[in-house]
C-alpha cells in the first residue's frame, strides 16, 4: 500500500472529500467563514492576531466552521501565548535545540492510511535533570506548530503514540504535575488548532492508571474515547496504525528511529524565521500586561 507523505503540502481529493464531508468545508464556506471571522477579530481594538487566510483556517477547521468557536479558540490560543511567553511560548527552535536534542519527538513521516498524521514520543528520553518541565511543554507546542501549516494535518488530525518505556517512577513523578497536564489538555481542547484522532500508550507500566486518575477529570468524553492502552502488545498498536509507518522500535517496518528524529529535528531548526514571525502577533502591549497581571486570579491559568 503506498502512504501519504505527511510534509504533502496540497489536500489530494480524498482528503478534499472529507474536509466536506467531515468540517462542512466548501470554497465559499471558506471564504464566507473568513470574512465573518476577520469582523469579529476587528471588533476586538486590541486584538491583533496573524491574519493570514492560511493561518485563520486552522482554526476554522478545527471547529467544523463554527465561526463564533473558531473566534473563541483563536483568542484563547492568543490568551495562552500571552500569559505564558518565554515560559511555554513564544520560543525559537534555537533557543529550545538542547531539548529538541534530546530525540524525544518525532513526527513520522507517513500518514495513517485515513490521512492523520502521525506523532511518536519517548517522554522517558528527556534527560529530566537538564531540562525543566515547561521546556519540555515548549518543545511539545513549538513542534506542533511546525506541522500545522500542512493542509492534510488540519483536516485530518494527529494520532499520538506515547512509547512509555523506560519509565520509572521517578520520571512518572516529574510528569505527573497536575498543573502542567491541566495546561496541556485544556490548550489541546481549547486553544491549539489541532485535531487529536487518537492517543496511544505503549509499553506502560501497571501504575499509569494513577496518571489517568490526575488528568480524567479534565478530558473531555470524545477525547477519553480515543485513548488506548496497549501494554507491550504491539500487535495491538498495528491494529490501529499500520507496521509499515512505524519505526523498528514499535515493530514497524521503517527501520530505526534515530535517522527518522534527527531528519525531523533538522526540519525544525531550520524554521527560525517563520517562529520569529509568529512570535509577533498577539495582542496590544497594554492588553498583554492585562492578561498577566489576571494569572493569579484565573485557576484555569494557575
Amino acid at each position: 500500500m503506498k502512504y501519504l507523505s505527511t510534509w504533502q503540502e496540497e489536500l489530494t481529493p480524498e482528503i478534499k472529500r472529507r474536509a466536506e464531508e467531515e468540517l462542512g468545508e466548501t470554497p465559499e464556506i471558506k471564504i464566507q467563514s473568513l470574512k465573518e471571522l476577520r469582523r469579529l477579530i476587528k471588533e476586538e481594538s486590541e486584538f491583533r492576531p496573524f491574519m493570514d487566510d492560511a493561518f485563520l483556517i486552522r482554526f476554522l477547521r478545527t471547529k467544523k466552521y463554527d465561526v463564533e468557536r473558531a473566534f473563541t479558540s483563536l483568542r484563547n490560543y492568543y490568551v495562552f501565548k500571552a500569559r505564558y511567553s518565554k515560559l511555554l511560548t513564544d520560543f525559537k527552535p534555537s533557543e529550545l535545540q538542547h531539548v529538541i536534542e534530546m530525540n524525544c519527538v518525532v513526527h513520522l513521516p507517513y500518514r495513517h492510511p485515513s490521512g492523520t498524521a502521525v506523532t511518536y514520543m519517548r517522554p522517558a528520553y528527556y534527560n529530566i535533570d537538564e531540562v525543566t518541565l515547561e521546556e519540555v511543554f515548549a518543545v511539545g507546542l513549538l513542534e506542533m506548530e511546525y506541522s500545522l501549516p500542512i493542509e492534510a494535518t488540519q483536516v485530518c488530525g494527529y494520532v499520538v503514540i506515547l512509547d512509555l518505556d523506560k519509565i520509572n517512577l521517578r520520571i512518572m513523578k516529574y510528569y505527573a504535575s497536575p498543573k502542567i497536564l491541566y495546561r496541556c489538555v485544556r490548550l489541546i481542547q481549547d486553544c491549539v488548532p489541532c485535531r487529536v484522532k487518537g492517543i496511544h500508550f505503549i509499553n506502560e507500566p501497571f501504575y499509569i492508571s494513577l496518571f489517568f486518575n490526575i488528568i480524567k477529570g479534565f478530558i473531555s468524553e470524545k477525547l477519553r474515547k480515543r485513548i488506548h492502552l496497549h501494554g507491550a502488545n504491539q500487535e495491538s498498536l498495528h491494529q490501529h496504525i499500520p507496521a509499515d509507518i512505524l519505526p523498528e522500535e514499535l515493530g514497524g517496518n521503517l527501520g530505526p528511529v534515530a535517522p527518522l528524529v534527527n531528519d525531523f529535528n533538522k526540519a525544525v531548526l531550520s524554521s527560525e524565521t517563520r517562529f520569529e514571525k509568529l512570535i509577533s502577533y498577539g495582542f496590544h502591549e497594554k492588553r498583554i500586561q492585562h492578561i498577566k497581571r489576571q494569572n493569579s486570579n484565573v485557576a484555569f491559568f494557575k
